[in-house]
């Protein structure tokens, strides 16, 4: 199977020799690497690629195309089996086999997406660290249990070339990669998520950034919402398996509301303590939306589920972590599920309602 692996850059390498470096280094014949150097080149891109002529293509716009047309445009081009979308602030681990365990997944799904760790620079990317870790375990999840995925988040995963094809390649969205789950999801493809290929993923370092970046996440998940929700969800009711699979996460939604109830409604607070023990037991995703409830916990002077609860997501998480081989600082933690949690999902609601209301976001290079 020949794997094309193809990397866009705009303006800033960033980790581009450390990718080629890497992707070079790898025991796989059958390999290409293409760069897309999108709108006009400079001395820092021309330096490294300069490295690696020899042994790469490069392919140059010219004109700042955007990176949805730079993809579509070079793709449509390959003659190979396997496509490796590479965004230029990944780094790969030191496994001289990565191309050849990658290549297995291939042959039997559609889709890899590498699970991505963050890498960490300063208290935002640490705090971002642990975002990351929750979105691992969701969609591994997702990928264990049913074997497919409506979303993923694409800085680096595979997909098969004829698939990629057939899917029409990229729409120009703001969120590319997530759009293109969502179709193939429709179209049934087969998704998986290995722990082995796990890589690191660049993040925001500071607060603009971080709040740059939840603006255009808004903006896509409004968009995303608008196009493939109902179909994702027909999708999903004639499923049993990804049915199984969403109720991991339909569970805590239940299990919080049902807390609150009995607490608030009946005054039975062990009820309560022993739903929340197991409803943080899966509490990945819908901790997010339904923390608010824990803080009426401590309000009301209940503190044993909010510790319950607590000891119980950061076991998870810890749990996660040495799994998938990540970062976990317990202190950190405690800041991430007492103030980060809270503050990521009142900003997200903002932010959806301000995209809702037309507000404009910026959306750099990727339409």
């Amino acid at each position: 199977m020949k794997i094309t692996a193809v990397i866009p850059v705009y303006k800033d390498p960033r980790d581009l020799k450390t990718i080629v470096e890497r992707l070079l280094f790898f025991d796989y014949p059958e390999k290409e690497i293409v760069v897309i150097v999108d709108g006009p080149t400079n001395e820092a891109i021309e330096h490294i690629l300069d490295l690696y002529r020899n042994q790469i293509r490069v392919h140059y716009n010219g004109i700042q195309k955007g990176k949805v047309m730079s993809l579509n445009d070079v793709v449509h081009t390959l003659e190979t089996d396997a496509l490796l979308f590479i965004d230029n602030d990944i780094i790969f681990p030191q496994d001289k086999y990565f191309l050849k365990k990658l290549a297995i997944y291939l042959e039997n799904n559609e889709i890899v997406e590498l699970p991505k760790e963050a890498r960490v620079n300063t208290f935002v990317s640490a705090m971002m660290s642990y975002e990351f870790m929750s979105f691992t375990m969701a969609t591994y999840l997702l990928a264990k249990l049913s074997g497919h995925s409506p979303s993923m988040n694409g800085a680096c995963f595979a997909v098969r070339k004829e698939w990629f094809d057939r899917m029409g390649g990229f729409h120009r969205v703001i969120n590319e990669d997530m759009d293109f789950a969502a179709r193939s999801f429709i179209h049934h493809a087969r998704f998986a998520f290995p722990p082995e290929l796990k890589v690191t993923n660049g993040v925001s370092d500071t607060v603009k950034d971080w709040i740059n970046q939840r603006k255009r996440w808004a903006l896509n998940n409004v968009l995303w919402f608008k196009r493939y929700f109902g179909e994702v969800l027909k999708k999903t009711m004639s499923m049993p398996s990804l049915l199984l699979a969403i109720g991991v996460f339909v569970l805590p939604m239940v299990a919080y509301i049902l807390s609150y109830v009995l607490l608030h409604v009946f005054r039975l607070g062990i009820l309560s303590s022993l739903v929340f023990l197991v409803s943080h037991a899966w509490s990945f995703t819908s901790a997010l939306l339904f923390n608010f409830i824990q803080y009426s916990f401590l309000l009301g002077g209940n503190y044993i589920p909010f510790l319950v609860s607590f000891l119980i997501t950061i076991l998870s998480y810890g749990l996660v972590a040495r799994h998938f081989r990540m970062r976990f600082v317990w202190w950190e933690f405690v800041i991430f599920y007492l103030f980060y949690l809270p503050l990521w999902t009142v900003l997200n609601l903002i932010f959806f309602v301000l995209v809702l209301f037309d507000v404009k976001v910026q959306t750099q290079w990727k339409i």
